[in-house]
């Protein structure tokens, strides 16, 4: 169990992935986008509540950010399936985003 797993938040958060999974379901049964779109913003809402509760717990920070490492991980594994059943290139897609997030100035290291 993590951190994450502990708090009444999550408890709540988990509810939404469980319905928006369940949406994501029926969805994917018509148009596979809405389903990949469905479960990617449930696993941002993951993230972002980790962020949070880390901010707002800080005993609990590295708990939460190996949790948050697990919500990343999950993001990346459905855009790349996203990007190979529109026919896209996701390591093209990644490289160009990257590239453009430097040019303009917004990537911070």
């Amino acid at each position: 169990m993590s951190a994450c797993d502990k708090c009444a938040e999550h408890k709540y958060q988990n509810r939404n992935l469980h319905k928006a999974l369940e949406l994501a379901g029926e969805l994917g049964q018509r148009n596979k986008p809405l389903f990949r779109l469905a479960i990617l913003s449930a696993e941002l809402g993951e993230l972002a509540h980790c962020y949070v509760r880390a901010d707002t717990d800080p005993g609990n920070r590295l708990g939460l950010m190996a949790y948050a490492q697990t919500s990343v991980m999950d993001l990346l594994a459905q855009l790349a399936i996203m990007c190979r059943e529109e026919g896209w290139d996701f390591d093209q897609l990644k490289e160009d985003g990257l590239a453009g997030a430097m040019d303009g100035g917004s990537w911070d290291s």
